[in-house]
């Protein structure tokens, strides 16, 4: 059924039009225009009042529950798919690091740095330990 709000629920049913609207074209019917639902899948008639679909509900979960299964686990893999693909986008637009270059840095420089790195570690009361981390020794001399 096309604008439906639940799609999988609309697999097998149709609406039938009301004894007036026979003539009417399909695509100007609306749902108030229905006289009842019909299963394709069984054969068999729906109760339909416009507005309310508890009873396509109710048998399309009491018949055709597997249908329902399968249409939910379709939209998560497809919800999955597009989630993906978005991440991967935005990982491809990323510029990739390269190595940094290493740049002299005069002794004034480099007493500056170690003065700003002790303030930080004790200010922000970090264990003395942390200064003998490769990674934050690899910036600075000892």
């Amino acid at each position: 059924m096309k604008g439906a709000h639940c799609p999988e629920r609309w697999a097998f049913i149709r609406l039938a039009p009301q004894a007036g609207f026979g003539s009417v074209p399909v695509e100007q019917l609306r749902s108030k225009d229905a006289a009842f639902a019909f299963c394709t899948e069984c054969s068999c008639k729906v109760d339909y009042t416009s507005g309310s679909t508890t009873a396509v509900k109710k048998h399309m979960q009491r018949f055709h529950m597997e249908a329902l299964l399968k249409a939910k686990q379709a939209k998560e893999e497809a919800k999955a798919l597009k989630a993906n693909r978005q991440l991967e986008n935005c990982y491809n637009m990323v510029p990739a690091t390269s190595k940094r270059q290493a740049v002299a840095v005069t002794s004034d420089q480099q007493d500056y740095s170690n003065g700003l790195a002790a303030k930080w570690v004790a200010q922000s009361m970090r264990p003395l330990t942390i200064v003998e981390d490769p990674a934050y020794s690899s910036g600075y001399d000892s």
